[in-house]
Order: structure tokens, then C-alpha cells, then sequence
């Protein structure tokens, strides 16, 4: 242990601050102010300010000397004791975990470190410098060190340095820093999540953060989320899959459909070695058709894929549309090097529609199927008796009717499948309940005599047998 004069010494050049003034009435020791804590708070203060100057209650930031100013007046401050110091250090909240170590090692009593907090006589600090700083920090946050999460890829991001929660990363990371990784995260959960940016508005969002975080961070204006936030986690994305595509080959496809909100759009992705990348989509609801249109969309798509992402671009795929028909043919009179084929995928979905159409029964027997399945989806008694039947034949398990989309593929054998899967519990059902499943049609005589041949189908033995086939 150091003398008390090196001792005191350490601490104020290191650690401590002092302004001259006396500590209360003892007029034999100074008043002392933790290094740690004064940055800690001044940072808070900080954030505070510029929330206000964002909100516009105040016109500019304090000073970082008016800040301290600020701090120093509205702190409390410790006896500048060497024990005073010591033990304030050792629970200080704001002190880095080295600087912890430095000072419980300088001022151990009797070779033995003096942990943060109550330990176990068989639980000591190791004497290697790692393994201390290590079980000081698990030991103030009551984490076991051989309990902690495997690190992650991201080393300096809020799921990293978790293990002190927010007080542990306003110390880790400069109040910039803090904020910027909290706003990012944040955008990436709702995106995540499927939330509306709409929540960043949110009081209940704010009180939640302002409780359980703290007021270190805030939730940025869903302007600045969705723009400047996105936009520099989109720009990580596609530094990083830059790193990992540039100089493989590559094959380039496109196709179009309609979205959500009814727009025509064109979509662009790569495929490098079995992995495919969304490259661009185009708004082409205000454009001709046409293949022309279309090449104009591919060579700007192939420009980026071969500058940006620095791939060589073998090959490109598309469907059979008469868009994209003469587009390839454009295409290879281009590039004559270039592998340009039709997308298989549509064409073998193709070859089936032709196959259903020459085997008419076929479709025929997929349309009953269809026709039971909508029937129970459109009457809610009689699904939840089919439900409750299924539960008993399942032994607590029930699973829901699908009616196919016709835009997704295998959607009608995944629908047939199931319908198969339940073929017990449906015949069961029916033995049961049929006075009630003919009566929950309604009263008039044609949605009886529909409902009578619902119970055709399902009893219909031929027809199970030719759709299991």
C-alpha cells in the first residue's frame, strides 16, 4: 500500500478534483469531486441541452465549461480522505472498470483486493491484471464471468457491452457515440419488428425508455430514424455486402409484379454462390411495358452490380413475358458473352397448368377440395366444430384450413396437403354434428342443399383416394 502522501497524490492527479475549497467545516482535508462522476454528469447535461435545443426551449448548448460549472455547483462533494476516496471509487458508478482495478490494487490491505461488493472467500480477484478488471466488473453487476453471453460480431454496440446495462455504456462510449448506437438499434428493431415509424412519436415509447433506460439517451424524431439513421445502416449493409461479393461471379435476374399499394415495380437481384441479394426496384407504374423499357432497367441494374459491388456478372434470368422475351434477345445482341436464359421456375409452373388442363379431373377434384375448404372458412359454427373435433382425434392439436393463393407457388398442394392431414376429424365431424352443420348455413333451401353437398365431398371416398394419388 503506498504512503499517504504518494497516496493522495495518486488520486488527485488521477482520479479526483479539487477547487481549493475546504470539505464542510473540516478545515484539515479538501472537498473532492470524482473525475468520473463530473463526465458522467456533464454528459447527461449535455443531452439534456440539446433535446431542449431541439425542442427549441433554449437557443444554444451550454459550454463544456459551463457544464462543469453547472455540475460542480449541483454535486455533492466527498471528504478528500484517502478512505473517502477509495470507497467512493469502489462503487462509483461512472469510473472505468482499469481505473477501478488501479486503485483497489494500489490500496489493497494485505495483499488482498477488496472487492466492489461482498464476494465469497473462495470468489478472490486473480492476480492476473485481465482476470481482475474481468471479475471486477462481473462482480459489481452480480454476473458471473463464467456465465456471461458469448461475445458477438459488433464489439462496441449496446448488445456488446450489455453486461452494466446503460450506466456501464455511458462510461464505455462518448454521449455521441451512445446516442447514434441507440438510434441505430432502435431503427433496426422496428424494422425488425414491422413497426410504424409512427411509434418514435409515441409518449408511451418515451416514458418506457425514459424509465427503464435513462435520460443518457432519447428517441430521436421519427424523421431522423427513417432518414438519416436508415440511411447509414443501409449504407453499412451494403459496405459489407461489397466486402463479401466483390470479384465472384454473379448471375443477375428480374421480374415484376404488382405491391401492396397496386404500383407496377420491377425488382433486381444478384445470386452469388447460392446466395441471393435484392439489388434495386424500379417504379414502373407511369412506363410502357415494353422490352425496350425493360433493358434500360437491367443495364442500369448490371452497371451497379458490376461498379458498386464489384461482382463479374456471368449471366442474367428473367420469365417468358413478352417484355422479357425481347429483352433478352436485346440483352445477348449487347453482351454476346453473356449467359441470358429464361427463368425455369415459371416454366415448369407453366407445364403443370398445362398438364391440369389435359387432365381435367385432376382439376375438377382440387376444385371440391377447394370448394369444402371455403365452405368451413365462411361458417364460423361450423369451423369451430371442425376445431373442436380435430382436438379430440389430435389429442389437443388443431390446424387451420388453406385457401391458395394464386400468385404463390405450391400454395394449392400445401392447401390439398392439409386438407388430407385433417381427413379424419372433417368425416368425424360431419358423422356428428350433421343436423347442426346444415342448419348453420341458414335457413333458405339452396345454402341447405350447398351444405348437403359439402357432406358429398367429404364423404366421397373416391375423391380422397384421387387426391392422396
Amino acid at each position: 500500500m503506498p504512503t499517504q502522501k504518494n497516496g493522495i497524490t495518486f488520486l488527485w492527479k488521477n482520479y479526483f478534483f479539487q477547487n481549493g475549497s475546504y470539505y464542510k467545516t473540516d478545515r484539515s482535508h479538501k472537498a473532492a469531486w470524482c473525475n468520473a462522476c463530473l463526465s458522467g454528469h456533464m454528459a447527461i447535461q449535455r443531452e439534456m441541452d440539446a433535446r431542449r435545443t431541439r425542442g427549441g426551449e433554449i437557443v444554444q448548448m451550454r459550454s463544456d465549461e459551463e457544464l462543469r460549472e453547472h455540475v460542480l455547483a449541483n454535486s455533492e462533494p466527498i471528504c478528500g480522505k484517502i478512505e473517502r476516496m477509495v470507497a467512493h471509487a469502489r462503487k462509483c458508478y461512472y469510473i472505468s472498470p482499469d481505473a477501478q482495478t488501479s486503485i483497489l490494487l494500489a490500496f489493497r490491505p494485505q495483499e488482498q483486493i477488496q472487492a466492489p461488493s461482498p464476494r465469497p472467500p473462495s470468489d478472490q480477484l486473480s492476480s492476473s491484471p485481465s482476470a481482475q478488471q474481468i471479475d471486477t466488473v462481473a462482480t459489481r453487476f452480480q454476473v458471473s464471468p463464467s456465465t456471461n453471453p458469448r461475445p458477438v460480431k459488433r464489439t462496441r454496440s449496446l448488445h456488446s457491452l450489455a453486461q452494466g446495462g446503460i450506466k456501464h455504456l455511458v462510461r464505455s462510449l462518448a454521449p455521441s457515440q451512445l446516442q447514434e448506437e441507440f438510434s441505430a438499434d432502435l431503427c433496426k428493431l422496428f424494422i425488425s419488428t414491422n413497426t410504424a415509424w409512427y411509434a418514435a412519436e409515441n409518449p408511451s415509447l418515451h416514458r418506457f425508455v425514459h424509465k427503464w433506460v435513462g435520460s443518457e439517451v432519447v428517441v430521436q424524431d421519427r424523421r431522423i430514424l427513417s432518414g438519416r439513421v436508415l440511411d447509414n445502416e443501409v449504407k453499412k449493409v451494403e459496405e459489407a455486402l461489397a466486402k463479401k461479393v466483390r470479384g465472384k461471379e454473379a448471375t443477375g435476374q428480374c421480374d415484376g409484379w404488382k405491391n401492396v399499394a397496386k404500383s407496377s415495380v420491377i425488382s433486381t437481384m444478384m445470386s452469388v454462390e447460392n446466395e441471393q441479394y435484392l439489388i434495386q426496384t424500379h417504379d414502373v407504374t407511369r412506363e410502357a411495358k415494353t422490352g425496350e423499357q425493360l433493358l434500360k432497367h437491367v443495364l442500369e441494374d448490371k452497371k451497379l452490380m458490376e461498379e458498386k459491388y464489384g461482382v463479374v456478372l456471368i449471366g442474367w434470368c428473367t420469365d417468358n413475358g413478352p417484355d422479357g422475351k425481347k429483352m433478352r434477345r436485346l440483352l445477348q445482341d449487347l453482351f454476346s458473352w453473356l449467359i441470358v436464359i429464361l427463368c425455369w421456375a415459371h416454366q415448369i409452373n407453366l407445364v403443370v397448368g398445362d398438364f391440369l388442363v389435359i387432365r381435367c379431373t385432376v382439376t375438377e377434384d382440387i376444385n371440391r377440395a377447394l370448394e369444402v375448404i371455403k365452405w368451413f372458412n365462411n361458417h364460423g359454427t361450423a369451423l369451430a366444430l371442425l376445431q373442436t373435433e380435430q382436438a379430440l382425434t389430435f389429442q389437443g392439436s388443431f390446424w387451420a384450413l388453406i385457401l391458395p393463393a394464386i400468385t404463390r407457388w405450391t400454395a394449392h398442394y400445401l392447401a390439398i396437403t392439409r386438407y388430407l392431414k385433417i381427413k379424419p376429424a372433417l368425416q368425424i365431424c360431419w358423422a356428428r354434428n350433421e343436423y347442426k352443420l346444415i342448419t348453420c348455413a341458414g335457413t333458405k333451401q339452396d345454402l341447405q342443399e350447398k351444405a348437403r353437398v359439402i357432406q358429398d365431398y367429404v364423404r366421397d371416398e373416391g375423391l380422397w383416394g384421387r387426391l392422396q394419388k
